[in-house]
């Protein structure tokens, strides 16, 4: 294989892809290098490119006269790439591919081949060859098909990828297929066979996010969230200094309240949402013990809700209230945030930043915002009992809140092991299941898992 040149010149490789292409079209290609690599193979997935599906594709209208082809597109790419940055996404990409390769090999058949036709891991495309089941490709096969990968697709995804990361995925399959014509040039059947199939796939897309919007728009009319509320305990005093309020939708899909919020943002209904649950929670709010408070989780878009007031800061709770806003938020414009932050504290409610540690921007955000808490993610917690560098972050990030002036609280805590690695660190502030499940009521943990 020749060695990549250090500098590239966009005109030159033009004609190079051209001339590569010319020589596949007329099959007298010889041992690709590395220009050839890049106009045939997509480097981040190491799937074949358009430019090799489109040789594939007619060597298979050549012998089998049809084909049909599945177009796969993966969305938001925008807010994924936001919350967990370029280079996860690419791993995701990959691991996407990967996933519609084991999908592909094990449902489908082997002449059947993927490819991926766009540089942003975001468009797949499957070419499925015809006849199948000894007939004809028809829509109602591509039907059956479509759904079965959709089935496999997303649940493999789901097991792969943490939920946090899962939930941001949608994708939608389009379908067309494709029958020889010797009047059409081959490459004008394969690119119309193209935009039938995209336009089928962002049909399904808008329909099913219309179907969804209804949905949500329907529970925010009748109310149909409930609150669960988990404890924060202070292990040096053993008491309960406070609870978060979590939203659960109706059972189903929108129980999960990750889904709820997810399709809220792809829908424009997030302040309605969050206005709901925030109200739902607040109702507890008088139940509250002496010096008790109440951690309420809002989107990095509410934060800026003229509403975000609401009736804690009017019925004298607001010194009771803290808002959490996730580590993950995408904060574009930080002295607009500083500034509705500075109203928000004028209420007297109070600030925390959570699921710090589980993305990329946490520092910046901790920085710039200065919370009242910094609330550790559970995916260090996990087994940091067993692990020194777990451990040793704990240590840094409890320095760091005691000389912002902060609180640090350690969330998912599970097994003894884990107290007892936090407490001989010094975390005196834990949150999780050993201490307290989340429950429809504000209801005090016992405190014997504190004593071993």
């Amino acid at each position: 294989m020749s060695p990549q040149p250090d500098a590239f010149d966009a005109s030159a490789s033009a004609e190079r892809d051209l001339r590569v292409l010319g020589q596949l079209l007329e099959g007298d290609a010889t041992q690709p290098g590395w220009y050839e690599q890049r106009v045939l193979v997509e480097p981040t997935t190491g799937l074949p490119t358009l430019q090799l599906m489109l040789v594939r594709i007619e060597r298979e209208l050549s012998s089998r006269s049809q084909v049909a082809l599945m177009t796969v597109l993966i969305s938001p790419v925008v807010r994924i790439e936001q919350l967990f940055g370029w280079k996860t996404f690419d791993d995701i990409s990959r691991s996407i591919a990967e996933v519609l390769g084991e999908v592909k090999q094990e449902c489908l058949r082997e002449q059947d081949f993927l490819a991926e036709i766009s540089a942003s891991g975001t468009s797949f495309v499957l070419v499925l060859s015809g006849p199948r089941y000894g007939s004809p490709l028809t829509y109602d096969t591509l039907a059956a098909i479509r759904e079965r990968l959709r089935t496999e697709l997303v649940t493999r995804i789901r097991a792969r990828f943490p939920a946090e990361v899962a939930r941001h995925f949608d994708c939608s399959i389009g379908c067309t297929i494709i029958n020889a014509d010797s009047a059409v040039p081959i490459s004008r059947l394969i690119l119309r066979g193209l935009d039938g199939a995209y336009e089928d796939a962002h049909g399904e897309r808008d329909q099913l996010l219309e179907r969804r919007r209804a949905a949500l728009a329907d529970i925010i009319a009748r109310k149909r969230v409930t609150t669960v509320f988990q404890p924060i305990v202070d292990v040096y005093e053993e008491r309960v200094i406070g609870y978060e309020a979590c939203a659960r939708g109706p059972s189903g899909e929108y129980e999960n309240p990750a889904f709820l919020f997810e399709v809220a943002a792809r829908t424009g209904l997030v302040w309605q949402l969050d206005r709901l649950c925030r109200d739902a929670a607040a109702a507890e709010l008088p139940r509250l013990g002496p010096g008790e408070l109440l951690f309420l989780n809002i989107d990095a878009e509410s934060i800026f809700d003229p509403d975000l007031g609401w009736r804690a800061a009017v019925e004298g709770f607001g010194g009771r209230v803290v808002l959490e806003l996730t580590e993950r938020a995408a904060i574009r414009d930080f002295p607009l945030f500083q500034r509705v932050l500075g109203q928000v504290r004028d209420l007297g409610m109070q600030f925390a930043i959570d699921d710090v540690g589980s993305a990329y921007s946490g520092l910046r955000l901790i920085a710039e915002s200065r919370p009242n808490y910094v609330k550790l993610d559970m995916g260090i917690t996990r087994g940091l009992d067993l692990d020194d560098i777990r451990r040793e972050l704990v240590r840094m990030l409890l320095h760091l809140a005691d000389r912002i002036g902060s609180t640090l609280i350690v969330e998912g805590v599970e097994t003894a092991e884990e107290l007892k690695a936090l407490q001989e660190i010094g975390v005196r502030y834990i949150q999780g299941f050993l201490l307290g499940t989340p429950k429809p009521r504000l209801t005090s943990p016992g405190m014997h898992a504190l004593r071993g």
